[in-house]
């Protein structure tokens, strides 16, 4: 789809729609990647059971970020 990280996105909305029907019918328990903890709570609301909020390099990226503004203060 090209749209990485944007699930937020009407496009990627609307798949992420067709697999939880698929999946509801078929009673497989879903689940989501999202970035932001804000991002992936519509999708606890509505039954998702495996949640996954945050990008582990990201994450580094922004520690790793505020130790070198530490050291340069």
């Amino acid at each position: 789809m090209g749209l990485i990280g944007q699930i937020i996105h009407p496009d990627v909305v609307a798949a992420i729609d067709r697999v939880t029907q698929v999946c509801q019918a078929a009673n497989i328990k879903r689940g989501i990647f999202g970035v932001t903890s804000e991002s992936i709570r519509p999708y606890r609301d509505r039954g998702f059971t495996l949640l996954v909020a945050g990008v582990d390099t990201i994450m580094l990226g922004r520690g790793a970020g505020e130790k070198l503004q530490k050291l340069q203060s």
